[in-house]
This record gives structure tokens, sequence and C-alpha cells, in this order.
């Protein structure tokens, strides 16, 4: 018996890619490649978006980005221009302020696994306003790096838990 070969054939040491998989597929002959039947569909863009819970997401994530955006932007001006403290004291602060936000990334998801985003998310708003508040108050050195970190622990909070929503 010989074997004859038709266009859409492989042989063995054919290196099988996604385009030859899905070009076998559409002329109907098998392939390698699995399709689960029973898949749920995809939802649309815009049910995505107009979701609940897309909605929060966006906002808490934007929420703890633009927040901590305009603190940290205004602690460096404040220091360096009106309050004339060296840029090297403002660059210790911001790094401080940058292991605020980083740092509690290894704890951030078992507190959301214990506690919940909701309560989580209420806790970095809290961080927030209180470096907002606390920038009000003083302008002393200590205020600046205690409000630095409180934002970027804010910004953790925040953004990990929009971004958990997301999922």
């Amino acid at each position: 018996m010989s074997q004859q070969s038709s266009p859409g054939a492989r042989s063995p040491h054919a290196r099988l890619s996604m385009g030859n998989a899905l070009d076998r597929r559409m002329s109907g002959e098998s392939s390698d490649l699995k399709v689960n039947i029973n898949a749920q569909p995809v939802e649309n863009f815009h049910t995505v978006v107009t979701s609940p819970t897309f909605i929060a997401a966006v906002g808490i994530s934007s929420f703890a980005q633009i927040s901590m955006t305009v603190l940290m932007s205004t602690v460096t001006l404040a220091m360096n221009g009106i309050f004339s403290y060296k840029e090297r004291t403002a660059s210790y602060v911001i790094m401080l302020h940058i292991l605020g936000m980083f740092l509690p990334g290894f704890w951030t998801g078992s507190l959301i696994d214990r506690f919940g985003v909701i309560y989580v998310t209420g806790a970095g708003m809290l961080f927030n306003a209180a470096a907002t508040a606390i920038m009000l108050v003083t302008h002393e050195l200590l205020g600046f790096i205690t409000a630095m970190i409180f934002v970027g622990i804010g910004w953790n909070l925040g953004y990990t838990c929009g971004s958990v929503l997301l999922l």
C-alpha cells in the first residue's frame, strides 16, 4: 500500500504550529488542538466595563494611583522649593516612600484573604487620608517621612485590591 500525501497531511517530523492546527481544524481534518465545547461564552466588552466589579476595581486603583502621585509630587516640591530641605533629604524621603509602596506587598494578599477586599481597600484609603492630614498639619521632616510611608502603604493596599477585583 502506498501512502499518498494530501495537501493537509503532515509528515511525522513536521513541527506543529498554531496556524497549522487552525488550518487543519478549518478544513475539517483532525488536529492536536483541543477545544472545550463546554466552555462558557466570553462576555462582550460592554458587559465587562459596565459591571459594578469592574467599575469598583478601576475606581479603587485610580484613586490609589492619583492620590499617591499628587501627594508624592507635592512633597518633593515642598521639601526642595518651599522648605529648603536638601535634595538628598528629599531623596531619602522618597526612598522610604518606595519601601512603603512595595514592602507591604509581601503581606497584602494574606490580608485580603483574611479580611476581604472591602476592608483592606478601606484601610488603604485611611492610610491615604492620614497622609493627607499629616501633610496639612506639619511640615517637619518626620511629618514628610510619615506621610510618604503612609501614602506608599495606602497605594499598595488600594492598587492591590483593585487588581484583585479584576481577577
